[in-house]
């Protein structure tokens, strides 16, 4: 046995849902995700749909947004033109090699 404890997950009885549930759609309205009208209310319930993946988006957009984290825009390797005519014969091999008629 580790060291540490294991998670336990709160045992919420279904009688409460309804009370959960409009307490994190006035959590969420607070954060200005205003989730109120009645299918997303039943989805947040349910804990499935579309409604709660556009939740969890927007609460990650949030998060990120909060830590100031910015997505840049990928470096991409350009090949020298000698690491080109390589990579071209290389293709050219590959082709050949597979016994195919097809213009490579």
């Amino acid at each position: 046995a580790s060291g540490g404890s294991a998670y336990r997950a709160p045992r919420i009885m279904i009688e409460e849902a309804p009370e959960l549930t409009a307490h994190l759609a006035e959590e969420l309205h607070e954060r200005g995700l205003p989730f109120t009208f009645p299918s997303a209310i039943d989805q947040m319930r349910q804990g499935w749909g579309e409604t709660v993946c556009h939740i969890l988006n927007e609460l990650i957009n949030q998060e990120l947004v909060d830590r100031n984290f910015h997505f840049h825009l990928p470096t991409w390797h350009c090949p020298q033109s000698e690491e080109l005519e390589e990579i071209e014969e290389d293709e050219d091999l590959e082709c050949r090699s597979e016994g195919s008629q097809a213009n490579c």
